[in-house]
C-alpha cells in the first residue's frame, strides 16, 4: 500500500507552513479518534490514553510528510513499533503480560492494534491535504 500525497512546498507558502502543520496535525488527531476501530490495549480504552497515541501517530506521519518519506507498508510497520514503544512507556504496569514485550515479539493481533492507529492517521492525511 504506498500513498502518495501531494506536498505543501514551505518554500511556495513562506510563513504559513508552521501553521498548516499544527492545523492539519490537530485535524488528523480529531480524524483518528473518531475512528471506531481504534483501540488501545488492555482495556485502556480511555480517551486521553487514545488520545495520546493519536497525537503522537500524528507527530511521526506528518514528520514523515514533511520529509516527503513514502507511506507504505514499511512505514506503517516502523511506526506501529514506535508507538508500541511509547505506549508501553506510559503503560506498563497496567500492560497485560502478551504485551509487556518489544514490538518485535508482538502477536500479530497485538500488531494489528498499532497498524490500525497508523493507517487511520494516514488516511486523515489523504483526506485532510
Amino acid at each position: 500500500m504506498q500513498v502518495s500525497i501531494k506536498r505543501c512546498n514551505k518554500y511556495e507558502h513562506p510563513g504559513t507552513l508552521s501553521v498548516f502543520m499544527s492545523k492539519l496535525h490537530s485535524e488528523m488527531v480529531e480524524f483518528v479518534m473518531s475512528q471506531e476501530r481504534v483501540t488501545s490495549r488492555s482495556g485502556l480504552n480511555l480517551p486521553e490514553e487514545r488520545r495520546k497515541t493519536a497525537e503522537y501517530t500524528a507527530d511521526l506521519i506528518l514528520t514523515a510528510y514533511a520529509t516527503g518519506r513514502t507511506l507504505d507498508e514499511l512505514f506503517i510497520e516502523e511506526t506501529a513499533s514506535h508507538i508500541h514503544e511509547a505506549w508501553l512507556q506510559r503503560n506498563a504496569e497496567r500492560a497485560a503480560p502478551e504485551e509487556r514485550c518489544p514490538y518485535a515479539e508482538l502477536s500479530d493481533s497485538e500488531k494489528e492494534k498499532d497498524h490500525v492507529f497508523v493507517r487511520a492517521g494516514i488516511e486523515g492525511l489523504k483526506s485532510l491535504t
